[in-house]
């Protein structure tokens, strides 16, 4: 969409945010989403007309929800999510009366259970940078718990995590105060309205329904959101028939079991904590005067619609469904339901009074579909499998993305609609859903852990196979495959469910050292999208930050939000006058390409051409000091003279042709060999070939990690989405020139920074982002994004930020319930 509008070519001018986009929207969906942000935008004054196809709101999955409203998460993003999900429903509470308890929340941690004990340590470490500081997350004791919730037996607990005023809300009293709230802003709702397409036509929309009494009705609107809940793999259909955004999501059941009254419970007058038993993977909250227990059993089952045969891959419920619910299944969750009554021995002398089985929305990372897609205008706000905590925040959120033009805090990796792309298969998301499901409340392990459900079903690049039969151990990312590390001559399995002292650390430390004293070959997935057609250069002068390099050369460079908020990195070199290449992380390949293609249309610049072309060209990197050796062997002198950040067209003495840029990721000497993925195996071979009398070794994700974190070098994640003033990018400004967000006044929050870590033997690699940084008194000064185990110093290396004002000595990291001294290294 117009997100943006041309500014004048001032700098030091702080941009002005955009206007409001829209002045109409239709929401399709009445679930608590829909009707969250039909408040927010009603709110804001935009023109809302909400659709629901049944005769009455939350039907669908909002209805039968356990309504479990919770400051905890496991990542920063979802904590901010989460602590204002409280906010919000505290205060709807407090003015309407939503039936919001908030008794508070106790994660249950077993004794004996080390990996789990160290994960609740860093959750605690990791809450304390994003809570509510009049509520903070605390470890507690067994008997803290007993006093909390009396009727826990805690012989085999060893402690609990304590989040404060939480609990659980009715949905439907909170999704109908939510929409009188916003009839009141000024939202329509038609009930019993069925969309029946949605088609756009230049810059508006039709959505055409039937309506109550049976009549094709017609909305036209500046903008419409798929809050569809169940049904919104169908209206994605209808809006992208050709398949042109994928929607990976599966329709699951999720049971719960409520207990008959117990006695004690109708004897206390406080209402009890809702407890997350871990060990037997279910919520606990108080019903009335009994419990309800809700479990993620290992067998989730894909939803079978009663009255319809079995069908695999369902996109929506049948017709007229909408309150109805499946037939209970107690024989899928005896074995959680079991250690619920172990846990609250009180549940063994009563029995069950009711069993709720409905249907869900699940996507593979269980998380929500919220924000842009790739039609202007047309947003997804659904699968939200966490629906009554995530509805009213992300509202807010996606609000903001709409009518500002950007998101209050980064969200792509956890929300982005974009983030899975059309290698996202049914098989994969059919297996992907089911094992998230299943591990719903498994210890974390990270990047490291590596899930591999579902990745069987997926295509491979060429030099898959060739790698493998390197004895490459693969990670995961983005419909990737791509080597995390190298057994090479070492046949011990590893474990990659370990938090520290990990099975591969000795591999991919000797995959560095080999790097520096040698010459290295690992392969490198990076996003790559041309940017061509008339203007190209002038949009991207205006888009990124730096000055535009010459022909053959390649800079370094950023784009930014309205305000100034680092959105993306790219190494950018000029092909042609007006033809550019512009190389990224993969991960953001999707995100990155629309990012460009909508900035490209509303800033003026119609005849500019942005495609994504990940999937066509491969990049293998070659690092280290006999880099350059190699490189002579290969191709002969066609390289001799070529200077650094350049790019050079050369073909091998076998024929084969590639781009050879003079750069490395690394931080040493090296090349990446930019190759059509039809000539990459080909040019592998003769890599090999050619490396054979220089000691070519191999070397994977892990082992680049250590050498360019301990060279300062950032990815996306270290960037945090900072203001560009808070990141160390100032050499990467053009220093005459506009550029989207620029705004050289503004005064920064904190600082990037480059630390080492003296972390105990073993624990090099197990400094997790989101760790904290403190001072002597105990004050969280700042914060850890990425960190690992330096090849060149021996030390534990990391990236991370400084808040303003912080002292630069004496500082500690937390992370894992261990405190490592930190100091900055000056880069």
């Amino acid at each position: 969409g117009d997100v943006y509008k041309r500014q004048p070519k001032l700098r030091n001018r702080a941009h002005s945010r955009p206007p409001m986009k829209y002045k109409s929207c239709v929401i399709v969906g009445g679930g608590v989403a829909g009707v969250s942000l039909s408040r927010c935008l009603a709110m804001a004054g935009v023109q809302v007309t909400l659709l629901e196809r049944s005769s009455q709101l939350c039907s669908g999955a909002t209805w039968h929800a356990a309504g479990l409203v919770t400051r905890f998460a496991g990542s920063s993003k979802l904590k901010k999510l989460h602590v204002r999900s409280v906010e919000i429903q505290t205060t709807l509470q407090e003015e309407h009366g939503i039936g919001f308890h908030s008794p508070g929340s106790i994660r249950l941690i077993e004794k004996h259970q080390s990996d789990r004990y160290l994960e609740a340590c860093q959750q605690v470490a990791m809450a304390s940078l994003y809570d509510d500081k009049r509520y903070p997350t605390r470890m507690i004791s067994p008997e803290e718990i007993a006093e909390l919730h009396p009727l826990v037996d805690t012989s085999r607990i060893e402690c609990g995590v304590h989040t404060p005023y939480d609990g659980d809300v009715d949905p439907t009293s909170l999704t109908n105060c939510l929409a009188k709230l916003a009839k009141q802003a000024g939202a329509v709702f038609h009930l019993k309205s069925c969309v029946e397409s949605i088609a756009k036509k230049s810059d508006q929309f039709e959505t055409r329904y039937t309506d109550r009494d049976g009549k094709e009705q017609v909305l036209v609107s500046d903008a419409v959101v798929n809050a569809a809940g169940l049904w919104s793999m169908e209206v994605s259909d209808m809006v992208c028939p050709d398949s042109f955004d994928n929607h990976p999501a599966l329709l699951i059941e999720h049971q719960y079991a409520i207990s008959e009254p117990i006695a004690s419970i109708q004897q206390l007058d406080a209402r009890l904590p809702v407890l997350r038993d871990l060990a037997g993977s279910a919520y606990i909250r108080q019903e009335g005067a009994g419990l309800l227990i809700g479990p993620y059993e290992t067998t989730a089952q894909e939803c079978q619609f009663p009255g319809h045969k079995p069908t695999t891959g369902a996109k929506a419920p049948p017709a007229g469904f909408g309150m109805e619910l499946f037939a209970d299944d107690l024989d899928r969750i005896t074995d959680n339901l079991m250690c619920a009554i172990d846990l609250v021995p009180s549940l063994g002398q009563v029995g069950f009074a009711s069993v709720v089985n409905g249907p869900t929305i699940w996507t593979g990372d269980s998380l929500p579909r919220c924000g842009r897609t790739r039609i202007g205008g047309y947003y997804d706000f659904n699968s939200l499998s966490y629906g009554i905590t995530h509805g009213p925040p992300l509202a807010e959120h996606l609000a903001a993305v709409m009518l500002e033009g950007e998101q209050p805090f980064d969200l792509t990796a956890e929300c982005d609609p974009l983030r899975y792309g059309n290698w996202a298969t049914p098989e994969y998301v059919h297996a992907k859903v089911l094992d998230t499901y299943a591990k719903n409340n498994d210890v974390a392990y990270g990047s490291f852990e590596n899930r591999p459900a579902g990745r069987e079903h997926l295509a491979k690049h060429p030099l898959y196979h060739a790698l493998a039969n390197h004895k490459a151990v693969f990670e995961f990312g983005a419909g990737v495959e791509s080597p995390a590390f190298y057994q090479c001559h070492d046949s011990v399995e590893y474990n990659p469910c370990k938090l520290h002292h990990h099975d591969w650390a000795h591999l991919a430390l000797a995959e560095a050292h080999k790097v520096l004293a040698g010459v290295g070959f690992s392969y490198a997935s990076f996003s790559k999208i041309a940017v061509t057609g008339p203007r190209a250069a002038e949009f991207l002068d205006w888009a990124t930050t730096n000055k535009l390099p010459i022909k053959g050369r390649t800079k370094l460079t950023y784009a930014l939000t309205p305000a100034g908020k680092i959105n993306a990195e790219f190494t950018i070199t000029k092909m042609e006058t007006n033809d550019f290449y512009l190389v990224g992380s993969r991960a953001y390949s999707d995100h990155d390409t629309q990012w460009l293609v909508d900035l490209a249309q509303s800033g003026g610049f119609s005849q500019v051409q942005v495609k994504d072309i990940s999937d066509e060209v491969d990049v293998l990197h070659l690092a280290g000091p006999r880099t350059p050796d190699l490189m002579q062997a290969l191709c002969g002198g066609q390289l001799e003279g070529q200077g650094f950040f350049s790019m050079r067209t050369v073909t091998t003495t076998n024929q084969t042709r590639f781009n050879g840029f003079k750069l490395s990721f690394s931080g040493e000497q090296g090349y990446e060999l930019h190759v059509d993925r039809a000539d990459s195996v080909a040019l592998y071979d003769e890599i090999l070939r050619a490396g054979s009398q220089f000691g070519l070794s191999h070397f994977g994700n892990y082992a680049l990690n250590s050498l360019r974190i301990e060279r300062g070098y950032k990815i996306k994640a270290d960037l945090d989405y900072a203001h560009y003033s808070e990141a160390d990018i100032g050499m990467f400004l053009k220093k005459e020139g506009d550029f989207v967000g620029r705004d050289d006044g503004q005064v920064p929050t904190r600082s990037s920074k480059s630390f080492h870590v003296d972390t105990e033997p073993g624990w090099e690699w197990s400094i997790p982002g989101d760790s904290p940084i403190r001072d002597l008194d105990g004050n969280n000064v700042g914060v850890i994004t990425t960190a690992a185990h330096g090849a060149r110093t021996n030390k534990s290396v990391a990236l991370g930020y400084l808040f303003a004002g912080a002292p630069h000595e004496d500082l500690h990291v937390e992370s894992y319930g261990r405190r490592w001294p930190i100091e900055i290294v000056q880069q």
